[in-house]
């Protein structure tokens, strides 16, 4: 049987704060595409709307973790409605879709800050930082759909 393997001493700190940020790349790409003329990318804007779902969906799971560890009902029901709310955006026009899930980042964002206890500092300024840069450029490109749209 053998001894359980002991726990890395090795901080996940580099390796989430990488992912982090590899992560927001696509985003970007969201902001420069709302203000860029990209002729013959039409299937991007249906991409990036996808994607920022995808993420969306990804950080409601970790809030019901959260909720679930904090014993918060509300919480739990927040999760699902964000997702529920984010859901059908992939049909609506792309600047509305962009300002409602710059929205929804954010008010994941208070939610998780609300019942989250016992995270690391660390990952609480990556997690504000990464949401806060997430909404910033969703509400960039949906701007510059609206205006260039």
């Amino acid at each position: 049987m053998g001894r359980p393997a002991a726990p890395s001493t090795v901080s996940t700190s580099p390796v989430a704060t990488l992912l982090g940020w590899l992560g927001v790349i696509p985003f970007v790409t969201f902001a420069l595409d709302g203000w860029l003329d990209w002729h013959g990318w039409s299937d991007l804007t249906l991409l990036l709307k996808t994607y920022a779902l995808l993420i969306l969906s990804f950080l409601c799971g970790c809030l019901w973790l959260e909720a679930l560890k904090a014993d918060h009902r509300l919480a739990l029901i927040a999760s699902n409605l964000i997702v529920l709310v984010g859901w059908p955006l992939i049909l609506v026009p792309v600047a509305l879709a962009g300002l409602m899930l710059a929205v929804l980042f954010v008010t994941v964002w208070f939610g998780e800050r609300l019942v989250a206890e016992d995270r690391p500092g660390w990952y609480q300024r990556l997690r504000s930082r990464l949401s806060i840069s997430v909404a910033v450029l969703l509400a960039t490109g949906a701007l510059g759909h609206l205006f260039h749209g």
